[in-house]
């Protein structure tokens, strides 16, 4: 029986789309460095409904996307999910609000229903076309992976691990 908790690690974005692809990059980054039974990840590109298709339960989902709620490229935030609809968020670029899409998921998906939802997000500072990240946000990534890596530290989710 495992005792740490199911985590599942979630990348959204864009990488056509320069800093939109942040989450995505953050992701395969963590991915590289955790290797724990009860961690899982998953890509979800620009499409946060695919996540229906995964069945199991999670005790917490992490999210990692671009957020821009109008402050200095490269602002970390770091909220849960009633917190995110606090921020202004007007500048979306999905098609539908990702704190909308995680609400509509936590009533249609029972697998969901329990989960604590946390939102790591990052200012971007240029998503237009072009693949790549802007210097300033791809140092917050790396600060970004840092503070995912010791949320789960701290939940016992597993063994801090160094990583290149």
């Amino acid at each position: 029986m495992n005792v740490f908790p199911k985590i599942l690690i979630v990348g959204a974005g864009n990488t056509l789309m320069k800093d939109d692809g942040l989450g995505l990059i953050a992701l395969h980054k963590l991915q590289k460095m955790i290797n724990c039974e009860n961690i899982h990840f998953f890509d979800s590109g620009t499409d946060i409904f695919k996540l229906m298709t995964i069945q199991d339960e999670y005790e917490k989902i992490i999210i990692l996307d671009a957020i821009q709620a109008g402050n200095e490229p490269g602002t970390i935030y770091r909220l849960n999910l009633n917190e995110i609809d606090n921020i202004n968020t007007s500048k979306s670029v999905h098609q539908i609000k990702i704190t909308e899409a995680l609400k509509l998921l936590k009533i249609i998906q029972n697998n969901f229903l329990k989960a604590e939802i946390i939102f790591y997000g990052i200012e971007p500072a240029d998503i237009s076309l072009g693949e790549g990240v802007t210097a300033v946000v791809q140092k917050s990534i790396k600060y970004l992976v840092d503070l995912v890596s010791m949320e789960l530290a701290d939940a016992r989710s597993y063994d801090c691990q160094k990583y290149n």
